[in-house]
Parts: structure tokens; sequence; C-alpha cells
């Protein structure tokens, strides 16, 4: 004779997903990265830093989600700015960072003319 399994009622089950293990979201630690991508640090230097202290990530995980996000800040700068100062930090210098760029692009295309 077979026995049959009691259904679990909704607050047993939720009890038993909150018991489940599961491994940090990268994604909530993104102020962290950009933080320490303000202050120079490679992406190597990030994944290595995070993972020393309990998250399992490598440098492409950290790479992709700052250039993802990053979409998400240019979107936000475009609309109206940022509420974190963090973030306004991280604007600031991704303007001045886009400037340089442009600055060594042009001169770059003056010396290929000269």
């Amino acid at each position: 004779m077979t026995k049959k399994n009691k259904i679990p009622t909704p607050e047993e089950l939720l009890e038993e997903a909150k018991e489940i293990y599961t491994d940090p979201n990268l994604k909530d630690y993104i102020s962290t990265i950009n933080t320490l991508r303000a202050k120079g640090f490679t992406w190597r230097q990030i994944a290595g830093w995070i993972s020393e202290r309990g998250i399992k990530c490598n440098h492409n995980e950290v790479y992709y989600l700052f250039r993802k996000n990053e979409a998400a800040r240019i979107e936000i700068e475009e609309s109206g700015g940022f509420s974190d100062p963090v973030m306004e930090g991280l604007s600031e210098l991704d303007r001045e960072k886009r400037a340089e760029d442009q600055k060594y692009r042009d001169f770059m295309q003056e010396m290929g003319e000269g």
C-alpha cells in the first residue's frame, strides 16, 4: 500500500523556501562595483576584491553588469539626473572620461593628417 504525500500548506512552503541558501546576486552590489571602478580598480581587481568577501564572481560578470548598468545610468542622466550622490559622482567621471576620449581621438586624427 502506498502512502499518499501530504500537500504542504502555503505557510509550510514559504518557511521551506526561506531556509534554502542562495548565492547573493551580484546585481545587489552594483554600487560597490561603481565605487571601486571610479577609484581606478580593474575588472579583475574588482572581481577579486568582491570574491575575497564571499561573493562568487569573475571579471566578465562584473564588466557586463557594469556595462548594463552604465546604459541605465546614461538613460537616467539624460532624463534629468541622479538622486544618489555616488551615482552623481560617477556620472561626472563618465563625462570627464568621454571628454578625454574625444580629445585623444581628435589628437590622433590630427596626427594622421599631418
